[in-house]
């Protein structure tokens, strides 16, 4: 029942389950795999006749990056001058991306939900791709009313958190 090709071996059972009789394989490395395909669970090499499991993948513990494409910090801007943010992971995945802007009024509006644009945001901002995440470009329906500041928080698929905006220092331009 053992089928190789060019030194690759694998070992396949009836009932799909991997199985090997030979104990006396020597330096060389096998994969066994059910008819089912091969999962990380169902990796297996044996080397002089010894199963091992394959190394385990190391646990992603970098934060995404959120970084001010533009305008620059301070800049004095046109009312319909977007805001553009690039948020981008190592794993380029994301269970939530959320921006907010902060007026001087003390008006917090939430630009992106983490879903969609809302609000003043809904027709005028858009999210492209970029490599490992996304590019928000943020514009106000009717302008911006003032000098906005923005928060802006990701939290990639393993739970990592980064944010941009944090007291006191939050991105911030003036509209002319």
């Amino acid at each position: 029942m053992a089928e190789y090709d060019a030194g690759s071996f694998e070992f396949v059972s009836p009932s799909g389950i991997a199985s090997i009789e030979c104990a006396t394989i020597a330096a060389t490395s096998f994969e066994i795999m059910s008819p089912f395909g091969m999962t990380e669970l169902q990796k297996r090499t044996i080397v002089a006749g010894v199963f091992s499991d394959p190394a385990p993948i190391p646990p992603d513990t970098t934060d995404p990056v959120l970084a001010i494409v533009s305008p620059a910090q301070g800049t004095t801007v046109a009312k319909s001058t977007p805001f553009v943010l690039d948020v981008t992971d190592n794993s380029g995945a994301f269970r939530r991306v959320i921006l907010i802007a902060v007026y001087a009024s003390g008006i917090h509006e939430v630009v992106h939900d983490g879903d969609s644009f809302v609000g003043h945001y809904a027709l005028t901002s858009s999210r492209q791709f970029v490599v490992n995440g996304w590019r928000y470009t943020v514009l106000r329906r009717d302008g911006w009313p003032n000098g906005p500041k923005f928060r802006a928080y990701a939290i990639d698929q393993s739970g990592n958190e980064g944010k941009v905006g944090a007291w006191p220092s939050e991105p911030t331009f003036e509209v002319e």
